[in-house]
């Protein structure tokens, strides 16, 4: 067995070897996904409030009902909207707004529309003026291989402050990575385009510091909360020119901010799949990152590796050394407080640890090492039990395979119920037939009482000739062992008595007597460190044996004492009791009170007592 459990161990450590490098490396991101949204909701629960560095304009409910005009005819409510932030002395001031004035698409309408393209074309120079004196970023558009650029003027005036608006998803629809540039096509050379929330935090603070990256030149957006995190103040307000206190040395975004507007998308603080933030939200959020400098870092394979090499020896070790629930149990721990360090990790230091690939990591390790315990270990038992348990009480066997240290000469005190059973008619069945024919008799009873016994959670002690012994309550504790007795009688009497019936009479030996007597005895190992078995010793042992011995005097078939019929405190469905008095016990001083154990309904064939 010990050379055994040294096999399972090394097969065990070796297999949470094999398992590590494929669930640390391999790329498992739908399962880690709904985790890390689970962090960022925490992160935002136990933070501090978001910093009012930047500030937000939103093109909302209370301005379009304001503002009559069609969103079309807006340039003149943009350009008053820029000239009233920087004017406030506004850092950084930046419209999430593509502008897109097309001055032919006015002259296709007639004359009648002349002064209005004249009047937008004013607008726009001014705005192009605005641009090139004060900071201002101004979007582009990626659409598909097509950019979408503001008029040459406009392009000019705004130079490297012109960056792209677009937003890139996750395969999942969320937005929780943000780049710091784009490759773009342009007139057969790639160009680098910026992004516009970098663009918005390097104009910002020019010694800026890039995060580091993950793959596609993209870092994590540290959001300090999903829609409506960061500061929002209604564009009809700025008109209105109130408060405008509060954009002094700000960075300054604005954009829509009303549902009818669209630009509408998904963080990792959307709940049932809806949109929940706008996409002047999120680049503000991710300026708001880079600015902070409180970037996201993934945590490096190396230690990645080494952490889920130590888990998965923890769990090996486990399923070696301890029994499979406790095993399980502590790797179910495992996955909990490892859950709860990356957690923790990320809310105090921005720290992404994976979670998913270590819970997998965790149940493919449990589970081959269940499967290896099972077909060596387990199986090894269950062959051990098969074996020994022929030779010495099942319950004894298991005890010893779960404790090796019970192997031991000494018992302890157990209160049980001692059952004896004696085959009436032994030796005259013996001189009828032959000894093969006696022995193949004997187990037929023996093999009908046994069942009986164990089906009750009984203990066999031993097989002496015709008699059998049992105890109930020990090894294993019994709730009821007097009453598991009793119940035991019941059966063994139906039992034989119908096999009774059909056994010619020579070789009848289905008639049996039977003693019972509950007390108090030690049960243990006696004999030498090279040979003991288990046993019962105690004067109630004695008395037990002695009781049986009294159905003769009785012309009865089975006897309990009345410390049995007490403790028991019922009589089983069948049996009914009948009181037989008070008997000297042979060898003992004192008397005993016996109580006789009859079939209430007894088969045909239950045969007298001899």
């Amino acid at each position: 067995m010990r050379k055994q459990r040294q096999q399972l161990f090394a097969a065990c450590l070796l297999v949470a070897v094999l398992l590590t490098l494929p669930w640390t490396l391999c790329q498992h991101e739908s399962l880690e996904r709904p985790l890390r949204d689970l962090r960022y909701r925490l992160k935002a629960q136990f933070s501090t409030p978001a910093s009012t560095e930047i500030v937000l304009v939103g093109i909302d409910a209370q301005a379009l009902k304001e503002i009559t005009l069609p969103l079309s005819l807006w340039s003149e409510i943009y350009l008053e909207a820029t000239q009233i932030l920087v004017e406030s002395g506004a850092r950084v001031v930046a419209p999430d707004i593509l502008w897109e004035f097309d001055p032919d698409s006015f002259s296709r309408l007639g004359s009648s529309q002349t002064s209005l393209r004249d009047a937008l074309l004013e607008i726009e120079q001014q705005f192009a003026l605005l641009v090139g004196a004060a900071p201002i970023v101004i979007g582009a558009h990626l659409d598909g291989d097509h950019l979408n650029l503001p008029r040459e003027s406009l392009q000019a005036m705004a130079g490297d402050r012109l960056a792209l608006l677009n937003i890139h998803e996750d395969p999942d629809g969320v937005i929780r990575r943000y780049r710091l540039s784009t490759p773009v096509s342009e007139h057969q050379e790639t160009r680098d385009w910026p992004s516009f929330g970098g663009r918005i935090a390097e104009l910002a603070s020019p010694s800026l510091k890039t995060p580091p990256l993950t793959e596609g030149e993209m870092f994590w957006i540290n959001y300090s909360g999903g829609g409506g995190a960061l500061r929002v103040i209604s564009l009809a307000e700025v008109l209105k020119r109130q408060g405008l206190e509060r954009f002094r040395d700000k960075v300054v975004l604005f954009g829509p901010y009303d549902t009818r507007l669209g630009d509408l998308y998904r963080s990792p603080f959307s709940r049932n799949g809806e949109p929940d933030v706008y996409g002047m939200e999120i680049h503000a959020q991710a300026a708001r990152t880079l600015l902070s400098g409180e970037s996201l870092h993934p945590a490096p394979p190396v230690f990645e590796i080494f952490t889920g090499l130590a888990l998965a020896l923890t769990v090996g070790w486990l399923f070696a050394r301890w029994s499979i629930p406790w095993a399980t149990f502590a790797t179910f721990g495992l996955g909990a407080a490892w859950f709860t360090i990356a957690s923790w990790a990320f809310v105090k230091n921005g720290w992404w640890l994976d979670i998913s690939g270590k819970l997998g990591l965790l149940a493919s390790v449990a589970a081959v090492c269940y499967t290896i315990r099972y077909l060596s270990v387990e199986r090894s038992r269950r062959l051990a039990t098969k074996l020994f348990g022929r030779y010495a009480p099942t319950q004894v066997v298991d005890r010893l395979l779960d404790d090796p240290t019970l192997a031991q000469l000494g018992g302890q005190s157990y209160e049980v119920t001692l059952w004896f059973c004696d085959v009436n008619n032994f030796s005259t069945v013996s001189e009828k037939v032959t000894p093969e024919r006696l022995l193949s008799l004997v187990n037929e009873v023996f093999g009908e009482i046994a069942a009986i016994i164990h089906s009750h959670g009984g203990l066999i002690r031993q097989f002496v000739g015709d008699e059998v012994m049992a105890i109930y309550g020990a090894p294993v504790p019994l709730e009821n062992h007097a009453l598991a007795a009793l119940k035991t009688t019941h059966d063994v009497m139906r039992r034989l008595g119908a096999l009774s019936a059909k056994a010619p009479p020579e070789e009848n030996l289905f008639q049996v007597k039977i003693g019972i007597h509950s007390g108090r005895v030690v049960c243990g190992n006696v004999g030498s460190k090279d040979r003991m078995e288990y046993t019962a010793v105690g004067d109630d042992v004695n008395l037990s044996s002695r009781i049986m011995g009294l159905n003769k005097i009785n012309n009865s078939l089975a006897l309990a004492s009345r410390a049995t019929i007490e403790l028991a405190g019922e009589c089983p469905t069948g049996l009914s009791l009948i009181e037989r008095g008070t008997f000297p016990v042979k060898g003992r001083v004192g008397t005993i009170d016996v109580i006789e154990c009859l079939l209430e309904v007894p088969c045909a064939s239950t045969p007298p007592a001899s």
